[in-house]
């Protein structure tokens, strides 16, 4: 692979002086540009992957929820409030149903952004390595 890059990479003519000095004199305008570019290419890749994460997240939040709820129920049921620890209890039940669902959905969605980023780091190679026409 590296003998490959070093290769494509490695130009194949010499720049000519006016093409030095038009890199070099256009260097303040390029170069700010192509900062702005990777920031923004790099801000889109954390904000996919926040979300995933906040994802996650809710996911948690439901199986804490139905942790405390049954707990909760227990301790309501031991100071005879059967009422509240009816309705402690339906809600604690109600985020273990949520957490299955949202595990799932989880899962699913973590493994469509792994297959969008593998798809953008083979786009983003595919534009500096060229496959080879076989003859």
């Amino acid at each position: 692979m590296t003998r490959l890059v070093k290769e494509k990479v490695s130009p194949n003519r010499s720049l000519r002086a006016w093409e030095i000095a038009l890199l070099i004199l256009g260097f303040p305008l390029w170069f700010p540009l192509l900062i702005a570019a990777l920031a923004v290419c790099f801000s889109y890749y954390i904000t996919i992957w926040s979300l995933i994460i906040a994802l996650w997240s809710v996911f948690i939040a439901f199986v804490a929820s139905f942790l405390s709820g049954i707990t909760a129920a227990g301790m309501f049921l031991f100071q005879s409030n059967p009422i509240p620890a009816l309705a402690v209890f339906g809600a604690g039940i109600m985020c273990a149903g949520l957490a299955v669902f949202a595990f799932f959905g989880c899962i699913a969605a973590t493994k469509g952004i792994l297959l969008l980023t593998k798809n953008i780091v083979l786009g983003v190679k595919s534009l500096f390595i060229k496959k080879e026409a076989t003859q």
